[in-house]
């Protein structure tokens, strides 16, 4: 915990290399700890401990690194059995005679000090922050999902407020609990409405790679995958109407269990726009992921005509949807400190289309709603960089601000030069097939 909270404390430190020396301490200190339990009984705990490590290091300069933590969460996970419930229910009332060593959910219990049913719920948190980890990381990084849908045997997390009542009764009753990934909106606490966002977003990352398929690709356009796609749109309009049912108040879904409102964070009111606000933004990037190019540089190319295609066109609309709701975030965070280390990633890619539009402004002329959508863009990814200083984020505000330069001033060979510039800026980072994304 010290070493992940040390990334970020630049106040604590007179000098840049004060920070350095201390991080490096206690990154020796944490990797001795680490390396002194692994011949202890493992916990949910030591998963955590990867979890945190992967955050923390697929936020900084070493991107790849990250998979060395990744691996180990998951590989535990597994091992505990954190992707399902105990079959045996009867087994929930004693521990076995295995106890010191069993990873059952009542010998955890009774190693930890706690109740089975504390632990269980603690589990199943655990691992749905792990399946919302790996979608995010499978977009970040142009890889495959490591946790399947079809993994998820055991129920979603209670809201954030049954869960900090610590009621016995209530986290052990499995009275109108599902099993299984959610797709709706049913609250404003984190696995209320980013981990349906995450459900989706692994939804359009398999349909994506099986696009991408150097066999299964070429029967992209057959029945069979259009439906897919249409099956896809449709979870996600019923997403949209769950936000818009919380944003006006509504209840959630009958039988989800759930509440509108966080025990935890800002206000009631405030949490409800910020949520709302926030997951129409990543719905809008959504569908253009859905129906779009992922790869910015192959984009702009246009080797294939792809701008021409019926798909462009809804990836135009949810780009122009996705900077409005931009500016609903700006409004009422205006700092982006809501989820600073999520947020990036899907920004970058609701902000290529606009990129498009601007470089192409000069063959179709000045449009005053794509200059506009494209500063609201450039604003939020300078408030990104200073809430959390990421080099992609620089590098794509520094093409599209030179690109809107380039439009409104430059003529003749100096946009040429600037447009080549522009695109070796932008193959830093690639999500055409074979590239790793942000890990470079």
């Amino acid at each position: 915990m010290l070493w992940t909270s040390a990334q970020e404390a630049d106040s604590l430190f007179m000098l840049p290399s004060q920070k350095a020396r201390v991080c490096k301490d206690l990154r020796d200190l944490m990797l001795r700890l680490i390396h002194e339990t692994d011949d202890t009984v493992p916990s949910v705990d030591d998963v955590l401990v990867f979890v945190l490590n992967t955050i923390v290091v697929s936020g900084g300069d070493c991107k790849t690194d990250c998979f060395r933590w990744w691996n180990k969460a998951l590989r535990l996970a597994r091992a505990l059995g954190l992707n399902r419930e105990d079959v045996d229910e009867s087994a929930l009332l004693t521990a076995c005679s295995r106890h010191p060593t069993c990873p059952c959910r009542p010998c955890m219990a009774l190693r930890l000090g706690l109740s089975v049913a504390e632990v269980q719920e603690e589990n199943r948190r655990v691992f749905w922050l792990i399946f919302c980890l790996d979608r995010h990381l499978g977009l970040s990084f142009n890889a495959p999902l490591a946790v399947l849908d079809d993994d998820c045997q055991l129920y979603r997390p209670l809201p954030d407020d049954s869960w900090e009542s610590f009621s016995d009764a209530e986290l052990g009753s499995t009275a109108n609990r599902v099993y299984g990934p959610p797709t709706l909106v049913t609250g404003t606490g984190f696995f209320e409405y980013f981990l349906p966002l995450m459900t989706i977003l692994g939804d359009v990352i398999l349909l994506h790679r099986q696009k991408c398929h150097p066999r299964f690709g070429s029967s992209w356009l057959d029945e069979d995958h259009t439906r897919n796609i249409e099956l896809v749109e449709g979870v996600l309009d019923e997403y949209a109407r769950s936000i818009a049912d919380l944003e006006t108040g509504g209840e959630p879904p009958a039988g989800s269990g759930v509440s509108t409102t966080s025990a935890s964070g800002p206000g009631p009111e405030l949490q409800r726009r910020l949520v709302t606000a926030y997951s129409s933004f990543i719905l809008h990037v959504l569908h253009v992921l859905l129906h779009g190019k992922w790869d910015a540089v192959s984009m702009l190319e246009n080797k294939d005509g792809w701008i021409s295609s019926p798909g462009f066109n809804k990836c135009a609309a949810h780009s122009i949807a996705a900077s409005d709701a931009v500016s609903r975030i700006l409004a009422c965070d205006p700092e982006l400190a809501f989820m600073p280390y999520l947020f990036g990633i899907y920004l970058l890619h609701g902000s290529f289309i606009l990129l498009l539009f601007a470089d192409r402004m000069p063959q179709v002329g000045l449009n005053e709603s794509v200059e506009r959508a494209c500063e609201t863009i450039i604003r939020a990814h300078e408030v990104c960089v200073v809430t959390l200083n990421t080099e992609f984020q620089k590098q794509f505000r520094k093409a599209l601000r030179s690109t809107l330069n380039s439009v409104r001033n430059a003529e003749g060979a100096s946009r040429v030069e600037e447009g080549q510039a522009r695109r070796r800026a932008l193959s830093l980072y690639r999500w055409s097939s074979g590239f790793t994304g942000l890990a470079v």
